[in-house]
C-alpha cells in the first residue's frame, strides 16, 4: 500500500500543479491565442499573393495579442505539375498538420481545389474562408457547410467597353493570356463576353515564349488595343512574374495596353476596371475574424459584390492622348514616381490619386517625408518640379497640414478644391506596397477603417 501511494504521488502533484496553473491563468485573464492559417495557392513574392497577404494583415496586425496568423504557399504558378503534386502529397502524408488552426483562409482556385479534395480528411471541419476565386460556381464549395468567403469580381466586359469608349477608332483587341488553370478559366469568360462586341476582332495570344513577345507586339498595327490578363507561364513552362510580363509588354507595345488587376497599375497599363488583391484579403480576414469571435460560419453569407474601381495611370493617359474629361465619373487617376530632384528630402515614392467627379475637378494630396516640415522648404517649387505638366496640381498649394493616416507623414492639401470633394493621397516608404482605396460599402470592413 505504501508503494502504491508513492507511485501515485507524482500523478497527484501534476494534477495539483495543472489546477493551480489553470486558476492562475484564469485569474490573470490568460487565454490561448486563436490560430489562423492563410493557405495561398501561389508563392510569396507574386504581387497578387503579396497584396492579399497585406490585406489580411491590415485586419490582424492590430489584434496580435489575441490571434496568430500563419502563412503557407502551394507555389502552383512556379512549380511544374510533378513538383506541385509532390507538394500536395507532403500535406496528405501529414494528416494532423492543419488540426492546430481555428480558421483557414484559402486564396485562389488551386488552394480551394486542394481543400475541397481533402476535406474532411485533412481539415476535420475547420471553418474555411476563401478569396480570389475565378469563375466561381456554387458547386465549388458544396463539400462542407462550414465555408464562406468573398468572390473575386473581375469585370472583363466593363474593361473592354471602357477600352473601346476611349479608343473608338480601334477595331482589334489582342488578348494576352497564358494557359495556366487560371488563364483557362479566364479564357472561357472572355469568350462569352466577346460575343457582345461583334464589331471587334479578338485575337488571343496564348502560346508565347517571352523572348518572342517583343516581335509580336511590334508587328501590331494602329487598329489594335492590348488587353493583358494572366501572363505567368510561357508555352515551354517557364515562369514569368507579373512585373516581368508587364514590363516587356509596355516597353515594346506601340498601342495602348489595359488590364484588370491592381498589380499592373502603375507599371505599364493605361488603366481598366481594377480588381484589388488587397481588398480580397482584407474582406476575407474580416470574415475570418467574425468566426474567431464566435459567429457560426454557416450564418455568414458569401460576398459576391467585391469592389472594383475604374483607375488609370496619368503617364499613359497623356502618352496616348486620352483627355481626363473623357473618363467615366468617379474614375481615379494614379501616378507613381520616385522623385530624384530632391534626394535629400524626397525619400518616399509618391503615389498620387486624382478622383474625377461630374464637374471635372481634381483633388490632389501630396504626401512627403516629415523632413519637408521646415521653414526653408519651398513647397510650390518642389511640387511644380514634380508634375510640371499637371496645371491642376501646381497651383494654389499651401503648407497646411492635415491629419495623416500614416504616422510621421506630412500631407499638403490643395487649397483651391471645392469643399466635400472626394480625395485620397498617400506617401509611403519605397519598400511598402501601394495602398488601395476602394471606397466600397462592404459592411464587414467598417470596423477597421478600411481602405476597401
Amino acid at each position: 500500500m505504501k508503494e502504491f501511494s508513492k507511485s501515485i504521488l507524482p500523478f497527484h502533484s501534476g494534477v495539483i500543479v495543472l489546477i493551480c496553473c489553470i486558476a492562475y491563468s484564469s485569474a490573470w485573464g490568460f487565454e490561448r491565442k486563436r490560430k489562423l492559417l492563410v493557405l495561398h495557392s501561389y508563392h510569396q513574392g507574386l504581387q497578387w499573393t503579396d497584396n492579399v497577404s497585406e490585406g489580411i494583415q491590415s485586419v490582424f496586425k492590430q489584434l496580435q495579442g489575441s490571434y496568430e496568423v500563419h502563412f503557407e504557399y502551394l507555389d502552383a504558378k512556379r512549380s511544374s505539375a510533378s513538383r506541385y503534386q509532390k507538394r500536395l502529397l507532403e500535406y496528405i502524408e501529414e494528416p494532423n498538420h492543419f488540426h492546430y488552426f481555428d480558421v483557414i483562409i484559402v486564396s485562389d482556385n488551386m488552394g480551394l481545389e486542394f481543400v475541397a479534395s481533402n476535406y474532411p480528411a485533412l481539415f476535420e471541419d475547420i471553418p474555411i474562408v476563401f478569396c480570389g476565386i475565378n469563375g466561381y460556381r456554387p458547386q465549388m464549395v458544396d463539400f462542407t457547410p462550414k465555408i464562406t468567403g468573398v468572390i473575386e469580381t473581375t469585370d472583363y466586359r466593363a474593361t473592354i467597353k471602357l477600352m473601346l469608349e476611349l479608343h473608338p477608332e480601334k477595331k482589334k483587341i489582342l488578348v494576352i493570356l497564358d494557359r495556366t488553370p487560371t488563364g483557362n478559366l479566364i479564357a472561357q469568360e472572355i469568350k462569352r463576353v466577346e460575343k457582345q462586341f461583334d464589331h471587334i476582332s479578338f485575337e488571343y495570344y496564348r502560346d508565347f515564349v517571352l523572348q518572342n513577345v517583343p516581335t509580336k507586339l511590334q508587328s501590331l498595327d494602329d487598329d489594335y488595343l492590348i488587353y493583358q490578363l494572366t501572363f505567368n507561364r510561357d508555352k515551354n513552362g517557364a515562369f514569368i512574374s507579373y512585373s516581368e510580363g508587364i514590363e516587356v509588354v509596355s516597353r515594346y507595345s506601340q498601342v495602348p495596353v489595359y488590364g484588370s488587376w491592381d498589380f499592373y497599375l502603375g507599371k505599364g497599363i493605361v488603366g481598366g476596371v481594377i480588381t484589388s488583391g488587397y481588398c480580397q484579403g482584407q474582406t476575407a480576414a474580416a470574415l475570418a475574424l467574425r468566426i474567431l469571435q464566435g459567429e457560426p460560419v454557416e450564418s455568414i453569407s458569401i460576398i459576391d459584390n467585391a469592389p472594383t474601381k475604374v483607375m488609370f495611370d496619368h503617364t499613359y493617359l497623356t502618352h496616348y492622348g486620352v483627355s481626363p474629361s473623357r473618363l467615366p465619373k468617379d474614375s481615379v487617376i494614379r501616378e507613381s514616381r520616385i522623385n530624384g530632384l530632391f534626394p535629400s528630402v524626397f525619400n518616399y515614392a509618391i503615389n498620387m490619386e486624382i478622383r474625377v467627379n461630374s464637374t471635372f475637378k481634381f483633388s490632389c494630396f501630396w504626401g512627403c517625408s516629415e523632413q519637408l516640415n521646415r521653414p526653408e522648404t519651398h513647397f510650390p517649387a518642389m511640387l511644380q518640379a514634380m508634375c510640371p505638366a499637371d496645371p491642376y496640381c501646381t497651383q494654389g498649394f499651401s503648407s497646411q497640414s492635415s491629419p495623416s493616416p500614416l504616422p510621421g507623414r506630412l500631407f499638403l492639401q490643395a487649397n483651391f478644391l471645392p469643399s466635400g470633394f472626394a480625395h485620397r493621397k498617400h506617401a509611403q516608404p519605397l519598400h511598402e506596397p501601394s495602398i488601395w482605396s476602394c471606397y466600397s460599402s462592404v459592411p464587414e470592413l467598417s470596423a477597421f477603417g478600411s481602405e476597401c
